[in-house]
C-alpha cells in the first residue's frame, strides 16, 4: 500500500525588537507508487537484452556524441495495440522531497512592513519500473 513520510522542521529568531528571520526544512517521503502495466506486452530481459521475439532492436545514434543507442520496435503492429492496464504498487518506486526555506520580517513605524524570503528545493524520483512491460 502507498505511504508517505513527512516531517519539517522550523525555528524563528528575533534579531532586534521587531526584526526576525526564520529557517524551515521540509521532507517528503513517497514509497510503493502506483503505477500501470499493459500486461498484454510483456517483456522478457536478460543481461540488459530484450528477448521478447515481438520485438526487434534498432540502433539509432546520439545526435550530440554519435554514441549508439540501441531501441526496440514491435515486429506486429498488434503488440503496439495490445492493451489490459493493471494498476499495482510497486515497492521500488518511490520519491524523495527536500526543500529549504529562509525568510525575514520587519515591522517598521508608521505601519510599514518589510518582509522577504528565499526558498530551494530538490526532487529525486525512481518511477521506472516500466520496463516489464516496455523494453524502451
Amino acid at each position: 500500500r502507498p505511504y508517505v513520510d513527512q516531517y519539517n522542521l522550523g525555528a524563528t529568531h528575533e534579531l532586534l525588537p521587531g526584526v526576525s528571520v526564520s529557517a524551515d526544512w521540509f521532507h517528503n517521503l513517497s514509497k510503493q507508487i502506483w503505477e500501470q502495466n499493459n500486461i498484454l506486452r510483456p517483456g522478457t530481459f536478460a543481461n540488459g537484452t530484450v528477448t521478447n521475439s515481438s520485438y526487434r532492436p534498432v540502433t539509432i545514434f546520439s545526435p550530440i556524441d554519435g554514441t549508439p543507442i540501441t531501441m526496440y520496435d514491435p515486429i506486429d503492429a498488434t503488440v503496439s495495440r495490445a492493451v489490459q492496464n493493471v494498476v499495482t504498487n510497486d515497492p521500488n518506486l518511490s520519491q524523495v522531497y527536500n526543500a529549504f526555506e529562509f525568510n525575514m520580517n520587519a515591522r517598521l513605524p508608521h505601519g510599514v512592513r518589510v518582509f522577504g524570503g528565499t526558498a530551494t528545493d530538490r526532487s529525486v524520483a525512481n518511477t521506472c519500473s516500466g520496463a516489464a512491460t516496455n523494453p524502451n
